[in-house]
């Protein structure tokens, strides 16, 4: 996927979802791969059922740091989708709760800066300000609902 073949990348992904599926995996980390790679693809559907499937998973498990990882993949799903103050609100969320188990390296924190400039550029400044503070203080199931609205 890091050398740009989405194709040969997609179907490693799929053959470690099967090999997971084989074992009982649920909620594996090849779902959020395989969901990038739909996104980039613009298979928007195919995204939102991995993402979907991977926050499902987690937050049955309570796994916080997973489902913030989830969140901020949904949220850039809602911007491809045409949809800036869902995703500032779902990466707002994300960030938050990264951040209160541990401040972020400037590495961890590139993409969300990257999200939220390009949510900014769809929103303008005090719509962006007012979804990403409605994000930021979301708990994390009304987060993990807003995420799952739309799912499969």
């Amino acid at each position: 996927h890091q050398a740009g073949d989405e194709d040969e990348a997609w179907e490693r992904w799929s053959e470690c979802r099967r090999l997971d599926e084989a074992q009982g995996i649920r909620g594996g980390h090849v779902l959020p791969g395989l969901g990038d790679i739909a996104l980039e693809r613009g298979d928007f559907d195919a995204a939102r059922e991995c993402y979907a499937q991977f926050l499902t998973h987690r937050h049955a498990i309570g796994d916080r740091w997973c489902i913030a990882w989830g969140l901020q993949r949904v949220g850039a799903l809602a911007l491809a989708e045409g949809d800036p103050a869902r995703a500032a609100r779902l990466v707002s969320a994300s960030l938050a709760m990264r951040e209160a188990a541990r401040p972020l390296s400037p590495e961890g924190r590139a993409p969300y800066d990257a999200l939220r400039q390009a949510i900014g550029e769809a929103l303008g400044a005090d719509a962006l300000a007012a979804s990403w503070e409605s994000g930021r203080i979301l708990e994390i199931d009304a987060a993990v609902a807003d995420a799952l609205a739309d799912a499969p």
